[in-house]
């Protein structure tokens, strides 16, 4: 998946859910701009703007592989995820990096809570470990 696609699954999320760009700006604190250019994917976004924007139209991130399944609520999920990945995978912060095509500083930098991630990061590592990113409403989880 890449940023254009998931902008896209999260606009039709928003339409379907009925939610109003006013009421997204209010709950996000965000002016109809930055909405805009997340719904039309026009920039690489921090994740804390795609969570709170998640947040507003009523939906929740899950990643998985197999069976092994994880909800993404908040950007400590995000670092506790590449954590993860990172150490089953048993690499080092440079082969991880190399792998996801990031610099291992940014890797060492985002498990030490100084960078925070970017969609386009998040979506990189997920798709050079062949995990699969799925957007539920909360309410119904599917």
């Amino acid at each position: 998946m890449d940023r254009q696609e998931l902008s896209s699954i999260l606009r039709e999320h928003r339409n379907k859910n009925g939610v109003l760009i006013k009421r997204i700006c209010a709950q996000m604190d965000a002016g109809a701009n930055i909405v805009n250019r997340l719904e039309r994917a026009l920039y690489n976004y921090n994740c804390n703007t795609w969570l709170a924007y998640m947040d507003a139209i009523g939906t929740i991130a899950q990643v998985s592989l197999g069976k092994k399944v994880m909800h993404i609520n908040s950007t400590d999920d995000i670092v506790e995820f590449i954590k993860k990945v990172r150490e089953e995978k048993e690499m080092s912060q440079r082969e991880f990096g190399s792998k996801c095509n990031i610099s291992h500083i940014t890797v060492a930098n985002i498990e030490r809570g100084q960078t925070r991630v970017t969609i386009d990061v998040f979506l990189s590592i997920l798709n050079a470990f062949g995990y699969e990113l799925q957007i539920l409403d909360k309410v119904t989880n599917n």
